[in-house]
C-alpha cells in the first residue's frame, strides 16, 4: 500500500467518524438536559410525584417528554422544546419576574445550563468513543 493510499483510508476513516460525530453528540447533549448527566454534572429535567399536596397521586414528565432533537441540515442539530414555561423552570423565575416554584421530587434548574457548560466533555468523550480510546 501506497502513502497516497494510507492518507485515502485515513481520510475515509475520519470521514466516516466526523458523520457520526454530530449525532452522537447531540443524543449526549439531550440525554444530559432531559436525563441528567454524571458528565456535565446535569441533574435533568423534572418529574415525579410532586411532593406533598401538590397534585396527590399524579405524575409529572410533560416537560421532560417535550425536548426533541432534529437536524435541519446535515451538520446542524436543533435541540429544544416547544413549552413555554421550560425557561422559567430552567432560570427559576417567571415572565413577570416573581419566583417560579419547582415542585418536583426529580431534576432541577439549570439542566440546559450545566450541560451547555459541559459541552466540550461531551464532544471529547464522544469523539473518544467513536475512536475506541474512551476509558
Amino acid at each position: 500500500m501506497s502513502f497516497a493510499d494510507d492518507l485515502t483510508h485515513f481520510r475515509a476513516k475520519l470521514d466516516t467518524r466526523v458523520t457520526h460525530l454530530l449525532p452522537a453528540v447531540a443524543s449526549a447533549v439531550h440525554n444530559s438536559i432531559v436525563n441528567g448527566s454524571e458528565l456535565t454534572g446535569s441533574p435533568g429535567q423534572p418529574v415525579g410525584q410532586y411532593g406533598p399536596g401538590y397534585n396527590v397521586g399524579e405524575v409529572g414528565g410533560t416537560l421532560k417528554a417535550s425536548w426533541t432533537v432534529r437536524f435541519p441540515e446535515k451538520d446542524t442539530a436543533e435541540i429544544g422544546t416547544t413549552l413555554v414555561y421550560a425557561p422559567h423552570n430552567e432560570l427559576g423565575v417567571t415572565e413577570d419576574g416573581r419566583p417560579y416554584r419547582q415542585r418536583s421530587s426529580v431534576g432541577g434548574r439549570f439542566s440546559v445550563a450545566i450541560t451547555r457548560a459541559g459541552f466540550d466533555k461531551i464532544v471529547e468523550y464522544e469523539a473518544k468513543r467513536l475512536t475506541g480510546t474512551a476509558a
